[in-house]
């Protein structure tokens, strides 16, 4: 059996990125994060099970960020996406005219409250100008009341979202 990861500072973070218009291979082995699941549009969600009978209404990747994150840790992973990011041409061309959707999305696991990590101002910017947007879910001070924690979304929700925004 395998011996379970022991989780110090428990934040992972990834790069999600959702487009029905554009494969997303090249962008994905571009940016050579390491891929946590993928998706292609038209084929099955799954090899075996009950996803194999769906399939994928849009190409989707969710790409490792860190797994393994404290909340100042959380600003540095941010930053390196961003960079990452800027430096693909053509992702932030599709990003920037709507064919490719991107969200880099934070969640804080755990059982021991963790404070939610709180990025400056200008990083936040920065991925808004690259037109991202940052997710942030707290499951390590949720209560367990409704179906999840509570949502905050930089710069701000999409459009027809009823989740919190930036203050």
């Amino acid at each position: 059996m395998a011996a379970r990861k022991i989780r110090h500072h428990p934040i992972d973070l990834s790069l999600r990125l959702t487009s029905r218009q554009v494969p997303l291979d090249d962008v994905v082995e571009h940016l050579g994060l390491p891929v946590v699941q993928r998706h292609r549009l038209g084929e099955p969600l799954a090899e075996t099970g009950p996803l194999a009978r769906r399939v994928a209404d849009a190409h989707y990747a969710a790409l490792a960020v860190s797994e393994d994150a404290d909340v100042a840790g959380a600003t540095a992973s941010v930053e390196r996406v961003a960079a990452s990011v800027s430096a693909q041409t053509a992702l932030v061309e599709g990003l920037r005219r709507g064919r490719i959707e991107g969200v880099i999305w934070i969640a804080v696991l755990g059982r021991v409250p963790t404070a939610t990590p709180e990025l400056p101002a200008e990083l936040v910017a920065r991925v808004a100008a690259l037109s991202l947007v940052v997710f942030l879910e707290n499951y390590s001070t949720w209560d367990g009341e409704g179906d999840t924690p509570p949502k905050t979304w930089l710069p701000h929700p999409p459009a027809g979202s009823s989740d919190v925004g930036a203050a």
